[in-house]
Order: structure tokens, then sequence, then C-alpha cells
């Protein structure tokens, strides 16, 4: 935000930046599981042959951090020795948290007045949950993150708002006074003397993460909360 006189800001142009470009939704993958021949299965120093109605495979879970191992596969049901727990692991790491652009009123590259709310929210077509599961024959998981605070920091050296929830949208046909928001800041003072004459304004979006999976398990994840999700401001 730059001062253009005494009483007049500029709005950064804002971005909360998260972990991937791609928008909200569910998205899914297999594991592949593959028979091991009794040279195979004897080589890796392992029983031979499997104990009655089972099968030695190898289970094989793509992504950022692929998980494979050699398991005893029961014949009759098509369950690998995996735990949901084990694939909750994987879904976590594949888990897409989408980038959300912030809405501003005033709107970004316009000025804004010193003592006036600065509005901030995301539109709720895209404030949503995002989630992956994860499957290897019939045992799951999924991980699922929900959007659920904004973090306003506005700059300057100066203490933070936060509200919960993606905002509200501003309706530029209505007055100020006949509008309420809890997602807004007042800026005190003008930008002028900071770096550039601009106040490095930024926008954070808090996820909650949990999964749940095969068998009634599941939980929260620990610091499941991603706060790392910051993206700077910059100059109008």
């Amino acid at each position: 935000m730059r001062a253009l006189s005494s009483a007049i800001l500029k709005l950064p142009v804002m971005a909360a930046v998260l972990m991937a470009a791609a928008l909200g939704g569910s998205s899914k993958s297999a594991c592949s599981l593959v028979p091991l021949s009794q040279a195979q299965v004897t080589f890796l120093g392992l029983h031979w042959p499997a104990p009655k109605g089972e099968t030695w495979q190898v289970v094989t879970c793509p992504g950022p951090q692929p998980f494979t191992a050699v398991v005893l596969v029961n014949n009759a049901t098509g369950a690998p020795a995996v735990t949901p727990q084990q694939l909750a692991q994987v879904a976590i790491a594949e888990l897409i948290i989408p980038v959300l652009q912030p809405q501003t009123a005033p709107p970004r590259g316009r000025d804004g007045l010193v003592g006036l709310p600065e509005w901030f929210w995301f539109p709720g077509a895209v404030w949503g949950p995002v989630s992956r599961t994860v499957t290897a024959g019939p045992v799951w998981a999924r991980a699922t993150a929900v959007p659920v605070r904004i973090v306003f920091d506005p700059g300057g050296g100066q203490a933070g708002v936060s509200c919960r929830g993606p905002g509200t949208a501003f309706d530029p046909s209505l007055p100020l006074g006949a509008q309420h928001t809890d997602c807004s800041y007042r800026y005190k003072q003008p930008s002028a003397g900071q770096p550039g004459n601009v106040y490095a304004a930024a926008v954070t979006v808090l996820w909650n993460v949990f999964w749940v999976g095969s068998g009634n398990t599941g939980g929260p994840v620990a610091n499941g909360t991603c706060a790392g999700c910051r993206g700077a401001g910059g100059p109008a």
C-alpha cells in the first residue's frame, strides 16, 4: 500500500500462495500389487511357499513420497498386509492444497484511505475442502484439508488480524455503512517511509488436515494446520 497523500493508501497486489496451483476438489490414486515369483521370494529371504491362502506381492504407491513394500496378500479378499495409517502418509504427501487468490476492497491497485476498512475475502466457490484418497486393494485412506481462517498481515511491523471463514464480499452498489465484515483492516498511518513507500501486506490461509481410513481408522494430522501458506504483497 503506497501513500499518495497524507491520508491515501494504495492496496498491494496480494496473493495467498499455498502449495500448488490447482483448485480444490477430490482425487484418488491406487497402489499397484504385483505377485512375486518363487525365485524372487527366495532371493529376498522370505518363506516359500507363502502361508496358506496368501501370496507374496509387491505393493507400490506412487507420489512425492513413494511407498513400496513386499507384503502378504489375502487371496480371498485381496487385502494386502498394509495399514490405513501407512496409506494415510501417502495420501497426506499427495494432498494438493490449492492456490487461492484473495479479493480486496478497494481492489488491488486502487487507492485506499487511511482510517477506512480494507476488506479482504475469498470467493465461496474456491473456499472448500480438498482431499486425496489412496487405495491398496480394499485398504484405503483419505486425507482432507479444510480452510478455516484468514490471517492478514498489514506489513510495516503492525499487528495482524484474523477471521474465520472466507470473509464477506464487498458490494460496491451499497454504502459502506450498510455492510459488515469480520475480515478487514484499518491502516492508521500512510505508507510513506516504508520500503518503496508501500506496505508489504500478505494473506495467510490456515487449513486443518485430518484423515480417515478403512476399519474406522483416522484422526487429526499432527501439526495439521497449514500455516505455511503465505504470499507476499507487492507494490501496486
